[in-house]
């Protein structure tokens, strides 16, 4: 977070002379740079490079100077023509983030509102009072970020979940019409019992079969679509998108999902990892390639592994239930086979109805959120570049001075007067010598 502040307003170069602070309003680095002090002179059309007394770099006045240092600076020769030297000292950024830091001082308030007071010393008022501000917009564009990221996930996750929930509502229904079209002219026992007052209660046994057939269904959909999204992934090469996973409804119930949901986690913890740090380093830089070889083992061996073992885990739980359908399917043989399929149909759509309203009304209120987000943090008081330093020292330097004088003075006459043995005061021969 302090990189930005630094690279924006060149914390980064030091010139010696603040007049010439114009000649290096475009100056940038770039990875590679070789810090130190500088000096560039200019000779007509030509200008040299010098560090250490030693020249480095020339070039023709127009050109870019300093490349091979990592500079990414080209002054125009209109800017040039006005001097003929100037010096200057080039640090890595990240030096300069660390002494930045180390120049910052806060202090919490206390009250009911929780007060962050930021202290930043240093020479240049103007240029501490830019940087402070600096620093506390960008503190507060990442604080706003990382809170709009989360409602924003969150957001989509439930537009997913709410998606498919339509779907399968609309397919429910689309089934429960058909069905109903078909066996229309047919007699059974819906037509009867709207006929009769009296509450028939349907057997547990039914219920437990009716259950069993809605949890079978559910599972053999739920694998039948992991399966997809496995395949597609594998086919295309890309990594599983979380937000697809998490929108099948077995993810979000089953426990055994929580080792893939994990995964899931850590996969969409790394990406904007990977972003953010991608803005300040190389490809070919060591970290950047230990974290995408972090990253593409998540998303590639890992989480692909995870959702191929769950898939098994769905069909043994299938294969399980299917075995105790068809152990109860011979207790339900005096049972109208239309019943029953329209009973799982109605089931079927009262639930499909009852979670699309529930994800439907979440989705609404996430969104709500999403377009409501404020940030947590406010700046009360901006920095301003002072009009008088902050303390004055001149004075207690010049009374330490004069009162180091005085006692070095005092320290060397009794030194002197300790280290003469010559005979200056008659007092001497009876005080020293014990004569009269």
């Amino acid at each position: 977070m302090i990189d930005p502040v630094v690279m924006k307003q060149q914390l980064y170069l030091e010139p010696n002379n603040e007049g010439d602070s114009l000649l290096f309003r475009d100056f940038n680095v770039v990875p590679g740079l070789i810090g130190g002090d500088y000096t560039l002179k200019v000779d007509g059309k030509n200008w040299r490079l010098i560090t250490n007394s030693i020249p480095v770099d020339s070039g023709f006045v127009g050109d870019s100077i300093g490349v091979r240092r990592g500079f990414l600076w080209q002054p125009t020769p209109q800017e040039l023509a006005r001097i003929t030297s100037t010096s200057f000292a080039v640090i890595t950024p990240r030096e300069a983030s660390r002494k930045l830091n180390d120049r910052l001082f806060t202090q919490l308030g206390t009250g009911k509102q929780a007060f962050l007071h930021l202290k930043l010393t240093g020479k240049n008022a103007h240029r501490l009072a830019a940087t402070l501000n600096s620093w506390t917009e960008q503190f507060m564009g990442e604080a706003f970020a990382m809170k709009k990221l989360r409602v924003t996930y969150m957001a989509k996750l439930l537009e997913g979940q709410r998606q498919y929930a339509m779907n399968s509502l609309d397919q429910v229904e689309s089934e429960l019409q058909n069905f109903r079209v078909r066996t229309i002219t047919e007699p059974n026992e819906r037509i009867q019992q709207a006929m009769d007052v009296s509450t028939i209660s349907q057997p547990t046994v039914v219920n437990d079969y009716l259950a069993m057939n809605a949890t079978l269904v559910s599972l053999s959909r739920d694998r039948a679509n992991l399966e997809k999204l496995l395949s597609t992934a594998r086919d295309t090469k890309t990594p599983l998108a979380a937000v697809e996973i998490l929108s099948i409804p077995s993810i979000n119930v089953d426990p055994a999902a929580e080792t893939l949901k994990r995964r899931l986690q850590e996969q969409d913890t790394r990406e904007p990892e990977m972003r953010k740090l991608l803005e300040r380093r190389t490809e070919n830089q060591p970290d950047v390639v230990i974290a995408r070889a972090s990253l593409d083992s998540v998303q590639y061996t890992i989480v692909p592994r995870e959702l191929a073992s769950y898939i098994n885990q769905l069909k043994s739980k299938e294969a399980s239930l299917s075995q105790q359908i068809a152990a109860n399917g011979s207790s339900l043989q005096d049972i109208p086979k239309r019943t029953i399929q329209e009973m799982q149909l109605s089931r079927r759509q009262q639930e499909a109805v009852a979670l699309f309203t529930s994800l439907d009304a979440a989705t609404q209120t996430a969104k709500l959120a999403e377009l409501s987000t404020i940030p947590d943090i406010q700046v009360k008081d901006s920095a301003v570049a002072p009009i008088l330093p902050s303390r004055n020292t001149a004075p207690v330097l010049i009374l330490g001075a004069l009162a180091a004088a005085f006692a070095l003075g005092i320290a060397l006459a009794v030194l002197l007067d300790q280290m003469d043995k010559r005979f200056r005061y008659p007092e001497q021969a009876t005080t020293e010598l014990g004569l009269y």
